[in-house]
């Protein structure tokens, strides 16, 4: 007798062949698509780190400013225009704002796929290009000369500082700086309101801030496999694992990725300087 159809039990079997594969197949599909956004916030922060040096050439090897004429904060409206300000010099001349001739794509300062959004108590009602920062600036290399840096391969000039947090409207660079004679930083306290990065002496670093938005301390740092990108100041960008040399993130949970704390170097913390040492402008390996 001829049969038309399958059966009851070969349409279960192969119900069940299709279910092990999607099982087997999701997973490579969901590692294949985390790849690809880790490379392009690779790629990212590798433009970003490359217009970094290209700035540089143009104001006698200088860094990028992150506390503007030492205003004590080290987060301004971003692009500079796009609300009116009584002081537009601090504006423009705040890292992104100051790096923008040499991007010209506001896209690059976030990553493909941000978790959080932190409004900064003031979400930006004017905000055309849809800038929203996730690679904070390294704001100890506030101005300081590329030719001061002994080992620029070791040193970070952008990382995602807030996780996997996005800031929309502004410019944020981490950590915040606290001074051991002057506290936190303000207008006035040192020649030219420019403050060059020290560790040791009365004007060392003595404290930073961590950031405070959504998660607070415990903002995930886990962005890809336990890890972060981050941009060199010699112009290249790599993934570096929580918890390694190459990483800001001294201590993370292995389960989460939360942070714990930064590396603090003792020698300094035992001169009432307690800076962030993977941080540290001078650092060599």
């Amino acid at each position: 007798m001829k049969r038309n159809g399958f059966t009851l039990i070969e349409l279960l079997v192969v119900i069940a062949i299709i279910a092990i594969l999607a099982a087997i197949l999701f997973p490579v599909f969901a590692q294949a698509k985390q790849s690809a956004k880790k490379a392009a916030d690779l790629s990212n922060q590798k433009q970003l780190t490359l217009s970094v040096i290209m700035y540089q050439t143009d104001v006698d090897d200088a860094m990028p400013l992150t506390v503007p004429r030492d205003l004590g904060t080290t987060i301004f409206t971003t692009p500079w225009d796009r609300t009116p300000s009584s002081d537009p010099g601090a504006r423009q001349s705040i890292f992104a704002n100051s790096m923008a001739p040499y991007i010209k794509n506001w896209q690059l300062w976030t990553m493909p796929s941000p978790g959080n959004t932190w409004d900064n108590g003031a979400t930006p009602t004017n905000n055309p290009t849809g800038f929203a920062l996730s690679y904070t600036a390294n704001s100890y290399l506030n101005g300081l000369n590329g030719s001061s840096l002994p080992a620029p391969a070791m040193v970070i000039t952008t990382w995602p500082g807030m996780g996997t947090t996005k800031l929309p409207g502004f410019s944020f660079a981490m950590p915040l700086i606290l001074t051991k004679s002057h506290s936190w930083l303000a207008q006035g306290q040192f020649p030219g309101d420019v403050y060059r990065f020290q560790d040791t002496g009365n004007d060392c670093v003595s404290g930073y801030g961590q950031f405070g938005g959504p998660g607070g301390s415990t903002a995930n740092y886990n962005v890809y496999n336990n890890g972060i990108n981050i941009g060199k100041a010699d112009g290249h960008a790599k993934f570096a694992k929580n918890g390694t040399v190459d990483s800001p993130i001294a201590q993370a949970d292995p389960q989460t990725g939360y942070l714990i704390s930064y590396w603090v170097d003792s020698t300094a913390s035992a001169q009432g300087c307690n800076w962030s040492y993977p941080n540290n402008p001078f650092r060599e390996r």
